[in-house]
């Protein structure tokens, strides 16, 4: 359940993002994921297409890129469509 309370941070982070750099919509986010957090990609997925739902980042692809070892999870960057 640790994966909703980060998520939930991880698109407000996008939404924010996306605002600043004036876009349409995000298209695709890209997200750095340690192994030693233990962590279920899908999880991941489903949550941010939960929590994303109604806002500008809603329908992006989420590609998680595994970090061997890492005890980290971040947005390493995002894919936007312009206005």
């Amino acid at each position: 359940m640790h994966e909703s309370h980060i998520v939930e941070n991880l698109v407000k982070q996008v939404v924010a993002e996306a605002q600043k750099r004036k876009a349409a919509k995000v298209v695709k986010v890209n997200i750095a994921l340690g192994e030693a957090l233990g962590f279920d990609a899908d999880a991941i997925r489903l949550y941010y297409r939960t929590i994303s739902e109604g806002t500008i980042a809603a329908g992006a692809a989420v590609d998680i890129h595994w970090v061997i070892a890492g005890r980290d999870i971040y947005i390493e960057n995002i894919e936007i469509e312009a206005e």
